[in-house]
């Protein structure tokens, strides 16, 4: 299996009741996957995070960007980092009021 498939999967246990002995740290804070490859406009462009992740009661989200390589690909960081909130809400409707969002990267161990 590709290593971003697998980085992608690991970050998906984490936000689900996990048997087996898997962690299940986000589902535990309060985080349910929200959509998975659901594509935001920024500036014109549309960015794709991996995985959105959707905190109901904190009304949170945290689009994350899954790396199984060494690199970003130019100019994907900028505009992550210039993704507003209002971006995120018309990207993909959240079933309740979201009033703030933390971008965040997965990576590879052996990439950091």
């Amino acid at each position: 299996m590709h290593r971003h498939t697998l980085l992608v999967n690991k970050m998906l246990v984490l936000a689900v009741v996990s048997e087996g002995g898997q962690p299940s740290t986000l589902h535990d804070c309060g985080y349910r996957i929200h959509a998975i490859e659901g594509g935001v406009r920024v500036w014109g462009r549309t960015v794709v995070p991996d995985i959105m992740l959707l905190n109901e009661k904190a009304g949170h989200r945290i689009p994350v960007g899954c790396k199984g390589g060494a690199n970003v690909k130019p100019g994907q960081d900028g505009r992550y980092a210039r993704m507003l909130l209002e971006d995120i809400l018309e990207g993909a409707r959240p079933p309740c009021g979201v009033h703030s969002h933390t971008f965040a990267y997965a990576a590879s161990e052996e990439h950091v």
